[in-house]
C-alpha cells in the first residue's frame, strides 16, 4: 500500500477504489465483486481509468481502455494503441515509464503532475498506477487520474 500522508480526500477515495479493484481482479468471483459495487463508484473509475497490457518493452505496452474523461481532458483516445504508435511518445516517455516500473516491480506508484510555466493551459492531476497480479506476474497495469481543478 502507498504510505502517503498528504493525500487529498479525492486522491484517497480514488486510491482505495483502484486498490480494491486491482486486488480483486485476480479472484475468480471478480464479476460478482464488480456487480456489487455502487454504480457511482464504477462510473467514476470507468471515466478516469487507463488499462494497459504490459510487455517486455515500453514501446509494446498496449492501451486496452482509455476512459471518457481522459479522452475529453487530453483530447485523444489511446484505446487500442501500442505506446510506439503514440505520436508524442518521445515527449512523454519519462511519464509513461512509470507504467513499466509498476509492471516490473509489482508495486503501486503515485505522482502529481503539474502544468509547467511554459504550458499554462496544461492539466494538473494526480496519477495513481496499480498492477493487477495473477500467479505472481503482472497481467495488467491500471492507472487512474485525479484532476486537481
Amino acid at each position: 500500500m502507498l504510505l502517503r500522508f498528504d493525500l487529498t480526500e479525492d486522491e484517497t477515495v480514488h486510491f482505495k477504489l483502484l486498490s480494491e479493484l486491482c486486488k480483486n481482479a485476480s479472484r475468480n468471483d471478480f464479476l460478482d465483486i464488480i456487480q456489487s459495487w455502487d454504480e457511482a463508484q464504477l462510473c467514476l473509475l470507468s471515466r478516469r481509468i487507463v488499462v494497459l497490457q504490459p510487455a517486455d518493452r515500453l514501446d509494446d505496452f498496449i492501451c486496452l481502455y482509455y476512459g471518457d474523461e481522459l479522452q475529453e481532458r487530453f483530447g485523444t483516445d489511446f484505446t487500442g494503441y501500442r505506446f510506439a504508435e503514440v505520436p508524442e511518445l518521445e515527449e512523454i516517455r519519462k511519464s509513461l515509464d512509470s507504467f513499466r516500473q509498476v509492471a516490473i516491480h509489482k508495486m503501486p506508484h503515485f505522482s502529481r503532475i503539474s502544468r509547467t510555466e511554459r504550458d499554462p493551459e496544461g492539466i494538473d492531476y494526480t496519477r495513481i498506477i496499480y498492477p493487477v497480479l495473477k500467479g505472481g506476474s503482472t497481467r495488467l497495469v491500471v492507472g487512474i487520474m485525479v484532476f486537481l481543478d
